[in-house]
C-alpha cells in the first residue's frame, strides 16, 4: 500500500477550456504535492476569449457526491471556488460542516473572459453563508470592493475580518495603477505582508484559481500561512510567465 498523501476537497465549476475551475484547480494541486477530490458544482459554456453562461449541477447530486466521498475520504482542507446559486452555496456550507482543516474560498463573481458569473444574490449568500468560518479568501481587487463595498485594501480587510474570516489575500493583478503586482495578505490577528511580482504583460485565464489551489495544497501539507502563500504566489508567477495559448483568447496557465 501507498504512502498517504494530503488531500484537498476541491468544489468548483467546470471550464470546458481547462484554463480555469476544476481543471486548473486539480492541476494546481497535484504540482504543489498534494491530491486533489472534486465535486463539480457548475457546468459553464466559454471559451478562451469570452464566458457565454452557465448551468448549475443539481444540488441534491453535489450532496449525495460528497455524502459518499467523505465517507472513504478524509481531507485535510477545502478549497471552494465558482458557486452558481443560493442554493449551491447552501450545500457547500452544509459539507463544510463535516469537513476538518482549513477553507480556502476564491470567491468567483466573474469570469476572466469578461462577463458576470454571479447575481448579487449569490454574492450576499456568500457574504452570509461562506465567509463566515473561512480560514483564507483569497479575492482579487474587484472581487474584494464587490464583496465588502470598501475600496482601500485595509478597509476590505477589516470588513471580510467583520464577516468572520480569519485571513485574506488581496491581489493585487486588477489594479492596473501599481507598476508590479501587490498581494496583500491581513490576518485577524493583525499580521500583515505584503509581496510584489512583477506585472507580466499578458492578460491569462485561471489565474485566481491557480493560486488559491496552490494555497489551498500547501496549506494542508501543513505549511504556516505565510510560507504557504509565498510558496503557491512563486508557482502562480512560474505558471503565468510560461503560459501558452490553446485559442484565440486568454493564455493558458503552465501549470507544471
Amino acid at each position: 500500500m501507498g504512502a498517504s498523501i494530503p488531500t484537498v476537497l476541491v468544489v468548483g465549476g467546470h471550464d470546458p477550456t481547462g484554463g480555469a475551475g476544476i481543471q486548473a484547480d486539480i492541476e494546481s494541486i497535484v504540482a504543489c504535492g498534494a491530491y486533489p477530490v472534486t465535486l463539480i458544482s457548475t457546468s459553464t459554456v466559454q471559451d478562451t476569449r469570452c464566458f457565454s453562461t452557465s448551468y448549475g449541477v443539481d444540488e441534491a447530486v453535489v450532496s449525495d457526491q460528497a455524502r459518499v466521498l467523505l465517507r472513504d475520504i478524509t481531507p485535510g482542507g477545502v478549497k471552494v471556488g465558482m458557486l452558481g446559486s443560493v442554493g449551491m452555496v447552501a450545500v457547500v456550507a452544509g459539507i463544510l460542516e463535516k469537513v476538518e482543516g482549513p477553507v480556502i474560498l476564491d470567491p468567483v463573481l466573474g469570469a476572466g473572459g469578461g462577463g458576470g458569473v454571479v447575481g448579487e444574490e449569490v454574492a450576499e449568500a456568500i457574504r452570509a453563508i461562506l465567509i463566515p468560518g473561512t480560514y483564507l479568501c483569497t479575492p482579487n481587487t474587484v472581487e474584494a470592493t464587490r464583496l465588502t463595498g470598501r475600496t482601500s485594501p485595509q478597509g476590505q480587510a477589516d470588513e471580510f475580518f467583520r464577516m468572520g474570516c480569519e485571513n485574506v489575500l488581496i491581489t493585487g493583478t486588477h489594479d492596473s495603477s501599481t507598476e508590479n503586482v501587490i498581494n496583500r495578505l491581513f490576518c485577524r490577528n493583525g499580521y500583515l505582508e505584503e509581496w510584489q511580482w512583477p506585472r507580466l504583460s499578458g492578460v491569462y485565464h485561471g489565474s485566481g484559481c491557480t493560486l488559491a489551489s496552490a494555497a489551498a495544497a500547501k496549506l494542508v501539507m501543513g505549511l504556516p500561512i505565510s510560507d504557504a502563500l509565498k510558496q503557491a504566489q512563486a508557482f502562480t508567477w512560474t505558471a503565468l510567465s510560461n503560459a501558452y495559448r490553446v485559442g484565440g483568447g486568454q493564455a493558458i496557465p503552465a501549470r507544471r
